[in-house]
């Protein structure tokens, strides 16, 4: 009878020790084992040695073994301490260890007797360690969410299934009990047959996805199949799993998309946004959504003052019937369409022939061969403002609706493209918005500019008609004066000379009148003009006036060339240097005129040191005929300074003051830097 072997490994440093252990063995007569001693005297080569797995028993000093206790090897092996007490040889169990042996107490009786309990537990383990892994293992394959199988190749070749969990059975709608043992092609299309094939053909792992009904809905699952060897190296069968990746795919598809709703609702918005014109604006609207929805038609329905409802733009493919310029009028229409969607909401036809709807409405839609309509109410805001205040309340109105329509098969419209459309109107207000605001700026500087220039047509003419009248008017005063004078009583020369003195100062402001409308009148007059010339031409023309001040005028010689309007700013500085003179001090006036130059202007200033004006007053000095003093306290037309202001800004500049009473005055005005 052939003895079974039992290998065993001797871990110590001690010669003797071994030779003791190894004569031991020799003594004991079993008639089925034969042991097999082998010796490592310390621990460099233990884990080549315990990879092996060939050992039954380890035997080992007890030094060692509380080394590979830290290294975790001592909770799985058979092990045998050998110790110099019996207090380390308890220790030793109670560490891990399945017996000791006292090395002052080795026999070939207890030896024997050790290591047939040492085998027998060891086997009682093993072996109930290799159920609970079965019955791990098999919960695991049945309990797992993906679906597990394992298909055999037979020597004809054919391939069959071995084993399947439940999940693979409802992948298939069989029980596994029926799917094991048949063949492939019974359950497996041909193409997917092919796969496994390849599979052992190729002897590579390969995964493809599959996409099955299943309890009337289509579910996409990810196909895994490995190919596994024998001892011989051959492939003899294949595992694999089926993952349920229909969510994932879903997910990446809704991603997708989103992905791609966003970008056309960035592109539309973009488009919709680049005019101002409302008309392009809605027209760009309803022919992108038409090609964004694959749409048979989209309309944009408006409602008017009357409460009737018009259809003002359209985009429709040409085989279906065209709404445009069409008029709803029905009270019927008008009910449903204005208020039904006041608040904000939607309206989604899959199929009008399965809604409940008015019949003459429906015959409307049949009308236009409208199947499926997909309505959102564009709703306008009025923001709610006056003279001094803007509230953060708004009054909503609806404006109009637009209409997505599927007119060749019904439609089922999705959320996506419901919240697209939706967002999509908030651009097409906003757009809307911006293009009224614009047109009724643009109408307003329109009326603006027409009533200004009728204004000053009127002034134009009025002056230079009342020119005539008021010469003769003058002649006649001045022929009274000149002849009645000290002739008639005190009272006739104190009127005549209130006569005249009226005459002087209504023609000085026909003039003034006259020069303030010709500003914006001139043409062809802008040419390269040095500043200094046009200070020093001031100054000539007042010369006389800056004489009898006795003041002092003080310019740069740095001022710069500018292609402006030579005469009217010589007008400009000969008014700005003439107030100086005229509203003085008692100390003779002193006159600085300076620029600077900035970031895109050139800013001039004219300061003097006269009276100064009140800081409530500095804007209405600008305005025509406004004036702060009395014709007895300083004579003038008023409207020398709203000539200054019309000229700059026929210039595109600006102009403003800033002074304090008693404490000079300071004007100060800008010209565009033209190198700019």
């Amino acid at each position: 009878m052939n003895k079974q072997d039992s290998h065993i490994l001797l871990l110590t440093e001690s010669l003797n020790t071994y030779n003791l252990i190894a004569c031991c063995l020799q003594k004991i007569e079993l008639l089925k084992i034969n042991y097999q001693l082998t010796w490592l005297s310390d621990c460099s080569q233990w884990d080549s040695y315990y990879s092996d797995r060939k050992y039954q028993t380890y035997i080992v000093d007890y030094r060692f073994f509380l080394i590979l206790k830290e290294k975790n090897y001592c909770n799985s092996l058979p092990i045998i301490t050998l110790c110099q007490s019996y207090e380390t040889g308890i220790n030793s169990v109670r560490a891990g260890a399945t017996d000791y042996w006292h090395l002052q107490k080795l026999d070939e009786y207890n030896i024997e007797r050790s290591l047939r309990l040492t085998s027998s537990s060891y086997q009682q383990s093993l072996s109930l360690k290799n159920k609970q892994n079965k019955a791990f293992y098999q919960d695991f394959f049945d309990d797992c969410v993906d679906g597990l199988f394992s298909i055999d190749r037979l020597s004809n070749g054919t391939l069959v299934y071995g084993i399947v969990n439940s999940v693979y059975a409802k992948i298939t709608g069989m029980p596994k009990e029926e799917i094991t043992g048949k063949q492939i092609t019974e359950i497996l299309p041909p193409l997917e047959e092919r796969k496994y094939q390849d599979c052992f053909f190729s002897q590579k792992n390969i995964s493809y996805e599959n996409t099955v009904k299943t309890k009337n809905e289509l579910q996409t699952w990810l196909i895994m199949l490995v190919p596994i060897r024998n001892q011989q190296g051959e492939i003899f069968q294949i595992r694999g799993s089926a993952r349920n990746i229909t969510k994932d795919k879903q997910g990446i598809t809704q991603q997708i998309r989103q992905t791609r709703y966003r970008n056309l609702l960035r592109s539309i918005a973009l488009k919709i946004r680049q005019s101002l014109n409302i008309s392009k604006i809605i027209t760009t609207t309803v022919t992108e959504l038409q090609t964004m929805f694959y749409a048979d038609r989209v309309v944009i329905l408006q409602f008017l003052v009357d409460g009737s409802a018009k259809i003002i733009e359209e985009s429709v493919t040409p085989n279906f019937p065209s709404m445009l310029e069409q008029i709803i009028s029905d009270e019927y229409y008008n009910e449903i369409l204005s208020h039904q969607y006041e608040e904000g909401s939607f309206y989604a036809w899959e199929d009008i022939e399965t809604v409940a709807i008015d019949a003459d409405y429906y015959k409307f839609l049949q009308k236009y061969q409208v199947r499926a309509n997909l309505i959102i109410p564009i709703v306008r805001r009025s923001v709610i403002r006056d003279r001094h205040n803007v509230y953060p309340n708004s009054i909503a109105r609806i404006w109009g609706l637009l209409c997505v329509q599927q007119c060749s098969k019904p439609r089922k419209w999705t959320r996506d493209e419901i919240e697209l459309l939706q967002q999509l109107v908030e651009q097409l207000n906003t757009a809307l918005s911006q293009a009224e605001l614009l047109e009724s700026e643009v109408k307003q500087r329109q009326e603006l500019a027409r009533s200004n220039a009728e204004l000053e047509q009127f002034a134009y003419v009025a002056s230079h008609d009342l020119q005539a009248p008021l010469q003769t008017i003058s002649n006649y005063a001045q022929l009274l004066e000149h002849r009645y004078r000290e002739k008639l009583d005190e009272k006739a020369d104190k009127y005549i000379n209130y006569m005249v003195s009226a005459v002087g100062r209504m023609k000085n402001q026909i003039d003034d009148l006259l020069e303030y409308s010709r500003v914006d009148r001139q043409q062809n007059t802008f040419r390269e003009t040095n500043f200094c010339f046009i200070v020093k031409q001031a100054i000539a023309n007042l010369q006389s006036e800056i004489e009898l001040n006795q003041a002092e005028i003080i310019y740069s010689d740095n001022l710069p060339k500018l292609i402006v309007d030579h005469s009217q700013f010589v007008t400009l500085f000969q008014n700005l240097i003439s107030n100086s003179l005229k509203y003085r001090c008692s100390i003779p006036p002193a006159i600085k005129i300076d620029v600077t130059q900035q970031d895109d202007v050139w800013q001039f200033c004219i300061q003097d040191n006269g009276i100064g004006i009140e800081k409530q007053h500095q804007k209405r000095i600008f305005q025509i005929f406004q004036r702060l003093h009395t014709q007895e306290e300083y004579p003038g037309t008023g409207i020398g300074l709203a000539i200054c202001q019309k000229i700059v800004q026929r210039h595109g500049g600006d102009i403003w003051v800033e002074s304090e009473l008693d404490r000079g005055t300071t004007f100060y005005f800008t010209i565009p830097n033209q190198n700019n």
